[in-house]
């Protein structure tokens, strides 16, 4: 994803490097920590098959939180905020995608 970004915003990598847009990144993906431990304590607190809603809705929320900390670095707004937003949803889909596939294909027969 920073590699993207990186290749999509000349203006931050000429004036930034990508140290900048790496860190901005990081900073947006911290957001995945509440969500992470929502889903621990709903899978193992309250017994809810939860992890997949949770791990879909951080990653949705950090990308856009990373988009965000990609315009203050002066990245162009549409730019800034589309690009993290339509990779977190085909990484969001996929997760689903692939984790409805696993629950399927790996269960004990009864």
């Amino acid at each position: 994803m920073a590699l993207l970004i990186w290749a999509g915003n000349p203006g931050i990598r000429r004036q930034h490097g990508y140290g900048a847009i790496r860190t901005a990144i990081a900073r947006g993906f911290l957001l995945l920590v509440p969500f992470t431990v929502l889903g621990a304590a709903a899978d193992l607190g309250l017994g809810w098959n939860a992890v997949q809603a949770f791990t879909s809705a951080g990653l949705m929320t950090a990308a856009a939180s990373a988009g965000m900390e990609i315009g203050r670095l002066g990245g162009g707004r549409l730019r800034s905020a589309l690009l993290p937003a339509g990779l977190a949803f085909l990484l969001s889909a996929l997760w689903m995608v692939g984790s409805s596939m696993a629950q399927l294909l790996w269960r004990p027969l009864a």
